[in-house]
């Protein structure tokens, strides 16, 4: 956790406007997610890593496939290999190779690139990591290929300061000076803690004789400490000897913690709107919708400017088998296919669905307000149903449970009429459809 902690410590000193909420984000839903920890990529140890994944994008009224990525893991879920080949002339063919590898206590040591020339697979850049007891990150070096060997660049290192109550308070960085061939003070950051929680992040730089105070974040009220969802803070910018009002953001939370940031800006003695941004996510802890909006003082009023909606397919496990992204903005408000995701089967722990299809019948056909499954499960069971419709978009999920009896959902009345693809997953168990929808 320390580790973790210390890397969200840094960002957050770090980041630009609007930064906050969406770092936040990027850290607060596991499992199924890839961390930084220290600045070293780590994948989570839980069944929710795909071992192949397909990347289309939509492009003159098609789906366009761009790519392919295959995932090589260890035993316990560590990325060992990422395979990248590119779709051309209607086949893949390699485009570059990650390799990574870690220590005893699961932080990456070690990264190598490798990129395809033509004919073959050839090194291109590494980098390596090294850490102290608690999993600090102390040294960070980048090499690149030199004729037959790895040729060091230069890196950066790292010292850490603790209170007494092993409270992290300090983090200084050096990076390598070439042509001194030694480290060189680079820039530091100091935390202040209240009652367990950072209440204050203030980061400089070195001048070459001092330290310069950069940037502050101050008045940090947090919303759930543990996965790092923030309230409210204020950043600060240093200029002429003294710390001046730059950024403050409040974030609101609702069901399923829906994340609704606004920015304000501080401008001629005030505050005044800027930026606001809008997550949303289902039950499942899957973010569904993500939007920014900036402020429009003519009508003083929000002004979109990109909407994204996510539409997943899970299998019974709730892990994710497809996700299809749709866009609009306010110049075209209608929503539009953007990007596809396809993931191929997850390999730790848990394996995927693998049972036999089984029948189960929809009815009635076509359906109004109710839509009801006769699905023979055999078991009592918690059931996933989805309905997609005939874009492949998931328009319906919802998760019932199977007691023996016909399975019944409502359809609402904002589902357009039309063809609609069912799919019912429980377990290992799974069943698919199609049925009308006719109000």
């Amino acid at each position: 956790m320390k580790q973790l902690l210390t890397y969200f410590l840094l960002a957050l000193a770090f980041l630009s406007f609007g930064g906050e909420a969406i770092f936040a984000q990027n850290l607060k839903r596991s499992p199924a997610r890839t961390v930084l920890e220290n600045g070293a990529q780590r994948v989570s140890s839980n069944p929710d890593m795909p071992s192949t994944a397909l990347y289309h994008k939509w492009i003159f009224n098609n789906w366009d496939t761009i790519t392919q990525t295959t995932n090589l893991y260890s035993v316990s879920g560590y990325l060992l290999e990422e395979q990248v080949e590119a779709f051309h002339n209607s086949q893949f063919e390699p485009s570059f190779t990650n390799f990574f590898d870690y220590n005893s206590n699961g932080n990456q040591t070690e990264h190598i690139v490798q990129v395809w020339n033509g004919t073959a697979l050839v090194d291109s850049a590494r980098k390596t990591f090294s850490y102290d007891t608690l999993s600090n990150l102390l040294e960070m070096k980048s090499y690149s290929r030199s004729m037959s060997s790895w040729v060091w660049d230069g890196g950066m290192r790292y010292a850490y300061t603790y209170d007494l109550a092993n409270q992290l308070i300090e983090k200084v960085t050096e990076i390598y000076n070439s042509g001194s061939s030694t480290y060189a003070l680079d820039s530091k950051v100091e935390t202040q803690w209240s009652q367990g929680e950072w209440s204050q992040l203030e980061d400089f730089d070195w001048s070459g004789s001092a330290w310069v105070p950069k940037e502050r974040t101050v008045d940090i009220v947090w919303y759930d400490f543990s996965r790092q969802l923030l309230s409210s803070m204020k950043k600060q910018q240093y200029a002429n000897s003294a710390y001046i009002d730059d950024i403050r953001g409040t974030c609101t939370y609702t069901q399923n913690d829906t994340e609704d940031w606004v920015y304000e800006k501080y401008q001629n003695g005030s505050w005044t709107n800027s930026l606001r941004e809008i997550r949303r996510y289902n039950v499942f802890g899957l973010e569904t919708e993500f939007s920014y909006y900036s402020w429009y003082s003519p009508l003083a009023s929000w002004k979109l400017g990109e909407f994204f909606s996510k539409y997943h397919i899970t299998d019974g496990q709730h892990r994710i088998m497809e996700t299809v992204i749709e866009i609009r903005d306010s110049i075209n408000p209608n929503p539009r296919n953007f990007e596809r995701f396809v993931y191929g089967s997850f390999f730790v722990g848990l394996d995927a669905p693998s049972g036999p299809e089984e029948e189960a019948s929809a009815f009635p056909n076509p359906a109004s307000n109710q839509l009801n499954f006769d699905w023979n499960l055999g078991f009592n069971s918690p059931v996933v149903i989805a309905l997609f419709d005939a874009q492949g978009r998931k328009r319906l999920e919802t998760l019932t449970n199977y007691n023996g009896n016909t399975i019944s959902i409502p359809i609402s009345s904002q589902l357009e009429n039309g063809t609609y693809f069912y799919q019912l997953k429980s377990g290992d168990s799974f069943a698919k459809g199609k049925v009308i929808v006719q109000h």
